[in-house]
């Protein structure tokens, strides 16, 4: 079950959105999210989609990787259609509502799937620089949150280790009814979490005895702006002036 998510973790092939500046990348990800926001229309919908494949095609990155992270949204979604049940909202829109929740989910499982969290951290310093000015400490911000992302795969590989252990001692989750599977889920979740604090703290440590909290920072890779960045850029960019204007301008 948990093999499934790939969220946080990184595959090493060649493809221009692994070469794309880390920065632009952000970028595309907001601009995207803008015209989620805004689109109400299924032919818009059915535009992001085309625009999501699109640009996951481009990663060169099997495509079952990205529906594989599904799995994790189905608890969701069934209390989404509940809840749209009860409040009695079109079926159409809690479909595309739940559409847009999984192409924004695919866009940052493309981000940590095509870029190493050194280089999600210079491009979140970069992008939120501007909190500078409310003197926030920006790296610090930008660190904590690729921290959040990393913890995820570790958290997954704690699970799948429990998971086999309980195998070895005749527990076969996989082949266990659902009150069995939610007894084994619970049980976990405490061992894991004692497990990641673990982990954070011995991390913390060793970021202390390597002077990473002192100083400016420097990146190991020059990251330039290439024609490719501002090419993707443009085409976001032109997509959600189409949007709004067809959505806010008529």
């Amino acid at each position: 079950m948990l093999h499934n998510i790939v969220l946080g973790r990184y595959y090493p092939v060649r493809s221009k959105i692994h070469t794309m500046n880390p920065i632009s990348k952000l970028l595309c990800i907001f601009i995207f999210i803008l015209m989620t926001f805004l689109s109400t229309t299924w032919q818009l919908n059915l535009f992001l989609i085309m625009l999501t494949l699109l640009f996951l095609l481009l990663t060169n990155i099997p495509i079952i990787h990205y529906f594989r992270t599904i799995k994790i949204l189905i608890p969701i979604f069934v209390i989404l259609f509940i809840i749209g049940i009860i409040f009695h909202i079109p079926l159409l829109d809690s479909f595309f509502f739940m559409i847009k929740i999984t192409l924004i989910l695919f866009y940052f499982t493309m981000l940590t799937l095509t870029t190493p969290m050194t280089e999600i951290i210079y491009g979140l310093e970069k992008s939120l620089c501007f909190l500078n000015l409310f003197g926030l400490n920006v790296p610090a911000i930008a660190l904590s949150i690729t921290e959040a992302i990393r913890f995820i795969p570790n958290m997954v590989d704690e699970g799948n280790r429990i998971l086999t252990s309980a195998a070895s001692r005749g527990i076969d989750y996989h082949h266990s009814n659902v009150m069995t599977k939610l007894t084994i889920l619970k049980s976990m979740s405490g061992v894991i979490l004692s497990l990641s604090i673990k982990k954070s703290e011995d991390l913390r440590r060793a970021m202390v005895l390597r002077l990473y909290q002192r100083g400016k920072r420097t990146n190991f890779r020059m990251n330039r702006w290439k024609a490719f960045d501002s090419y993707m850029v443009m085409i976001y960019l032109l997509a959600l002036l189409v949007i709004i204007k067809k959505e806010i301008l008529g």
